[in-house]
């Protein structure tokens, strides 16, 4: 979503989204953009992980898009991170990034609870919920113009060097005939891309259920250090990152996003990820927060009809934002500065 969380502390930081249904995104949401972590574990408790400043969302002057307030019907489905920062107001076009060196320090984990009790692998997408009636979806976003993108080091983390830009409208490659085209190339170099959906507080404060679905498609991954999703909840001055990160640098593997510790946490046991190129992918993912013991709680991800369990729970972070609901893409640059093109269609969050 949108947040300046720095996600890399040891060489390389919403959406992952999803709606729901079988299948196959450090955003600036009011949080704060994730950098790769190396140190990360299995379990969310030993690990250390990077920080970052992070910047009000509510300092976003573009418009929310406007959702409609019944749930999509039933399709077939599939789904890092995180980052998000103030808000600049997103336009398409090509923007060189700012240069800086990385401003995330290592240092050992605060203690915040977390469990991560194991994914279940081979289920099918039933796991998914049927949203209520009632449920508000943010459809096509694709087609909805970004609030803001960035690839400082507070705001992405990453070197905060090389240069990055989004394209609405893609003909080719798409399967709506208007896919958005996320472009991020530089050494080490990463950049996230947010929708802040909704500031309303009575809505944000209503919600609990998140369910994100989106394709992705890429044609090179030479220059991948990770894909980052994620829808972004920011109630009560607690923020929520429910991102998700295909990690290629450590072993092309899930990760999720521990908000109160500042790290990646590897999901247990091992769940692999990459993305094919030339092809697109459907990807879901289904997630809960608990607003009186600010936890949230990872449940599923289907990736192209594949499904997983996953009950992973973690603390949200106190930082006195403001109300947002938010969604992220961010693409994680590698040492050799290979540009990441990426495509995103059909993306719909919805929630309850």
């Amino acid at each position: 979503m949108s947040r300046a969380v720095l996600k890399n502390t040891a060489g390389a930081v919403i959406l992952a989204s999803l709606i729901y249904w079988v299948g196959c995104g450090g955003s600036q949401n009011p949080g704060a953009a994730l950098s790769q972590n190396s140190g990360t574990t299995a379990t969310p408790t030993a690990a250390t992980g990077s920080t970052s400043s992070n910047t009000d969302p509510a300092a976003s002057t573009s418009q929310p898009s406007t959702p409609t307030s019944s749930a999509p019907s039933a399709g077939s489905g599939t789904s890092g991170s995180s980052g998000s920062t103030g808000s600049t107001s997103g336009s398409t076009g090509s923007a060189s990034g700012s240069t800086g060196s990385t401003s995330g320090s290592t240092g050992s984990t605060s203690g915040s609870t977390g469990s991560n009790s194991g994914s279940t692998p081979g289920q099918t997408a039933s796991i998914l919920p049927t949203p209520p009636a009632n449920a508000t979806v943010f459809s096509n976003l694709q087609s909805v113009p970004l609030t803001g993108d960035c690839n400082a080091s507070s705001c992405a983390g990453g070197s905060g060097s090389g240069s990055y830009f989004d394209a609405m409208n893609q003909t080719t490659p798409s399967l709506s005939g208007a896919s958005l085209e996320l472009d991020s190339a530089g050494v080490d170099a990463n950049t996230l891309f947010y929708w802040h959906n909704s500031t309303d507080a009575t809505l944000v404060g209503s919600i609990s259920h998140f369910l994100e679905d989106f394709w992705v498609y890429t044609d090179n991954t030479a220059g991948v250090q990770a894909f980052e999703y994620d829808p972004d909840w920011y109630v009560d001055g607690y923020k929520f990152d429910m991102s998700i990160q295909c990690d290629y640098a450590d072993g092309n593997m899930w990760r999720l996003w521990n908000s109160a510790n500042n790290q990646w946490v590897a999901v247990s046991p091992t769940l692999p990820c990459g993305w094919s190129v030339n092809t697109w992918h459907h990807v879901q993912l289904y997630t809960t927060g608990n607003l009186a013991n600010h936890t949230y709680t990872y449940q599923a991800l289907v990736i192209d009809g594949n499904a997983t369990v996953l009950n992973a729970t973690y603390s949200a972070l106190n930082n006195g934002w403001g109300p947002t609901i938010g969604t992220e893409a961010q693409l994680d640059g590698n040492s050799s500065g290979i540009a990441i093109h990426e495509w995103i269609d059909q993306m719909t969050l919805t929630v309850w």
